[in-house]
């Protein structure tokens, strides 16, 4: 992904319904800025004081993927073993 200086993006992931998943939510979620190839996204923990990028509790599950975007390119996605 590659961002402008203002820019961002953003991961939230949704049941198959289309209504967020708690704690994978766009309120839970870490804008993401910058222009690299390896970025992990991030989702706060309830406190907001650690931020999450495990998505071993979505594993096997539907699930659908909303990107948010400002002034941002994405590229690509990856799901790798260390995520799950």
């Amino acid at each position: 992904m590659s961002t402008t200086a203002a820019g961002y993006v953003m991961v939230e992931f949704l049941d198959s319904g289309g209504a967020p998943i708690p704690g994978y939510s766009g309120e839970n979620g870490y804008r993401m800025f910058g222009d690299d190839t390896a970025i992990k996204t991030l989702f706060y923990l309830e406190d907001f004081s650690k931020a999450k990028s495990d998505l071993s509790p979505l594993e096997g599950k539907p699930a659908r993927i909303r990107f948010t975007m400002k002034e941002a390119k994405l590229y690509s996605i990856q799901f790798t073993k260390d995520m799950i």
